[in-house]
């Protein structure tokens, strides 16, 4: 459309000054003093359309150079006026794309992005409780055993400011309800890297406690807490550990 315009406007433009010259020429080829017949005719078919607004405006328009101009003028102010108004028209058209399109990109990117954190990032667990067992060399013939939690990193970037703590507690009865899982140590720093796992602090049981607990004479509980944040520097996560036996 505007392509149209551009290219119709030139021509628009020669046609008026044309006009112009051609209007001028005409008025100057005209007597200066026609005869007097003539000018009663012209004066009394002027009076008898001197009610016609349009026509009054046209004859004045035409015969007059200024009048002319200005309605030249007029004419290209409007084109003028009529091209803007498109212009904005579409500047507002295109306006509205440019924002949906920055909405739709931003929106993408967002996407992408938790996509790539939520497959990129650490996934921190307790695998499992391995136990392994010793002689204790302080009584003979008897055994210690060691419960180590396993934590493992599932995911495909390390850990960052990692911090394990593990306790554990040989009780007569059960946990009461509202037990506080206290620590006696302040929580180790540690590392896990992408699909690796550690061994978390120990917690050991005698082979006579152990086989009270069998006989549920005693109660042993193993509980702890990971910190820890991935390399996004994003998301911290929390998690707590716990293990009874009975």
């Amino acid at each position: 459309m505007l392509e149209r315009v551009k290219k119709i406007v030139p021509f628009v433009l020669l046609g008026c000054i044309v006009l112009f010259y051609a209007n001028e020429i005409w008025r100057s080829s005209k007597s200066p003093r026609p005869p007097e017949h003539q000018a009663r005719t012209e004066r009394a078919y002027y009076e008898s359309k001197h009610d016609n607004i349009l026509s009054d405006a046209w004859n004045w328009t035409t015969q007059d150079p200024v009048s002319f101009y200005t309605f030249v003028l007029a004419i290209f102010t409007g084109a003028i006026g009529a091209i803007a108004i498109i212009q904005i028209r579409y500047l507002r058209k295109a306006d509205e794309t440019a924002r949906i399109a920055a909405g739709a990109a931003k929106e993408s990117a967002d996407v992408a992005r938790q996509s790539l954190v939520d497959t990129q990032r650490a996934f921190v667990r307790v695998a499992n409780f391995p136990w392994l067992w010793r002689p204790d060399s302080s009584r003979p013939g008897k055994y210690l055993y060691d419960i180590t939690p396993t934590i493992e990193n599932g995911g495909n970037t390390p850990t960052v400011d990692m911090k394990i703590n593990v306790a554990s507690a040989l009780r007569d009865e059960p946990l009461p309800k509202g037990f506080e899982f206290s620590f006696t140590n302040e929580a180790a720093p540690s590392l896990i890297g992408a699909h690796q796992s550690i061994g978390a602090s120990r917690a050991v049981i005698f082979d006579d406690d152990l086989l009270a607990v069998a006989a549920g004479k005693k109660f042993f509980y193993i509980w702890g807490t990971i910190t820890y944040r991935d390399v996004f520097k994003l998301i911290f996560n929390s998690c707590g550990v716990g293990m009874g036996y009975k």
